[in-house]
């Protein structure tokens, strides 16, 4: 049996007594077949699931949307490391030849003027900065598919484009 009894008064809110709000156990079974011996086994998924059965559904498309999750947070991450890397260099050079402690963005509009970034590929950069930017500071407005497209965009630039030092 659970219960507040020592506490009748003395609190905050009401919300504070309520068990829906507190964790009272947590369980982790492993998937290790040493886990299960003789006489114990693993529950089989048809009996967990019968056919047709609404929850496996549910599990399912909550499964679903974990992995695309995780796979779209690890897309994140990695556009804004390889972003790092390459705003790093675009920076080092943009202000070697402008002499001037230049944004991103003027370094990249410096170094097409200068010839030093095909002219072609500015308007390109410029999207990766911009859904990066997206990533970086609103990250639940970025879109998975145009994170995806970001970095693979900015990994192909960085194959092709070497940002010359003097």
């Amino acid at each position: 049996m659970a219960g507040t009894p020592d506490i009748t008064w003395n609190f905050d809110t009401k919300t504070e007594l309520d068990f829906r709000n507190r964790l009272v156990a947590k369980f982790a079974i492993p998937r290790a077949g040493s886990f299960w011996n003789v006489g114990f086994d693993a529950t089989p998924e048809t009996a967990l699931y019968p056919l047709g059965d609404r929850v496996q559904e549910l599990c399912r498309e909550v499964v679903s949307q974990t992995r695309a999750a995780v796979a779209a947070t690890g897309d994140m991450g990695r556009l804004l490391v390889e972003w790092a890397k390459f705003e790093e260099q675009l920076l080092l050079r943009a202000r070697q030849l402008t002499g001037r402690n230049v944004s991103v963005r003027e370094g990249i509009k410096a170094l097409g003027e200068r010839g030093q970034i095909p002219t072609e590929l500015v308007s390109v950069i410029e999207a990766i900065r911009r859904i990066r930017n997206l990533a970086a500071h609103t990250p639940a407005q970025a879109k998975a598919s145009d994170i995806q497209r970001a970095l693979r965009l900015l990994q192909e630039l960085t194959k092709r484009v070497s940002i010359q030092r003097p």
